[in-house]
């Protein structure tokens, strides 16, 4: 896999993308289009991170979203280029990516591919609620809490069994950091911070992700509009005929 192709894809793996095949050309989801659903939002926000020269890179990013049912994502580059864009929900998801014509596609919740380093398995869901301001698993089971003066570092685990830790403000129980280890024994960790109010929720305006305690990717998160209404082709991206299918 070439480096440029491996840097879009990476992208991906911070903000959805899954790991299955379907065989469908054209992925569309039927429903009342414009009217409010709970749950829903529309995020703006901006994406810093390395590319394949190790260099700082800037994207932009829009984000419409129903809570744990189905997500569309589209990310642009400079002058507004379009660079992906992701259809996700319950029975599959697709993925195009513009500039270099090819196109994934595939089924499941858990978002990577472990034979790729820069794919590393991580859910979707857990992902995605942080637009909602769960920055936790959901559900999750505390373990042990280990506390200092004005913070507490709990251990837990989620739904599946799978171990992690958070540090948290000890009165206000605001959760400042999680890190859990991913695959390949690599130390995975999200700080959130500058936390502000969008729309009556608060939120952390930048969320900052960690392997092995070097920074590669960071969210700004610019507005959010909740119960907001959709176009009808939110839900339905089309592949190209001249795409060519990344994954098997």
């Amino acid at each position: 896999m070439n480096k440029r192709l491996s840097f879009l894809l990476s992208i991906f793996v911070v903000l959805f993308l899954s790991a299955c095949a379907s065989s469908k050309v054209d992925l569309s989801i039927d429903e009342k289009a414009k009217e409010p659903q709970a749950d829903s939002l529309k995020a703006k926000f901006t994406l810093s991170l390395k590319n394949e020269k190790g260099e700082m890179q800037e994207l932009s990013g829009v984000l419409f979203a129903v809570k744990e049912i189905r997500y569309r994502l589209e990310l642009s580059g400079l002058f507004g280029v379009g660079v992906a864009s992701l259809l996700w929900d319950k029975e599959n998801w697709r993925m195009t990516l513009p500039t270099e014509k090819i196109y994934l596609d595939g089924q499941g919740y858990m978002i990577g591919d472990p034979s790729i380093r820069t794919l590393p398995l991580v859910n979707i869901h857990q992902l995605g609620n942080i637009f909602f301001g769960d920055l936790l698993p959901v559900p999750y089971k505390e373990l042990n809490v280990k506390d200092s003066l004005d913070l507490e570092k709990v251990l837990a685990e989620d739904a599946s069994g799978r171990p992690f830790q958070f540090v948290r403000k000890k009165e206000s129980k605001e959760v400042l950091s999680l890190m859990q280890i991913g695959f390949g024994g690599v130390k995975e960790t999200i700080n959130f911070e500058e936390k502000k109010d969008f729309e009556g929720v608060n939120l952390p305006s930048k969320v900052i992700f960690y392997r092995d305690d070097e920074k590669y990717l960071e969210l700004s998160l610019k507005k959010v509009q909740r119960e907001t209404t959709w176009s009808t082709g939110v839900w339905r991206l089309i592949i190209p005929q001249n795409y060519k299918k990344w994954n098997n």
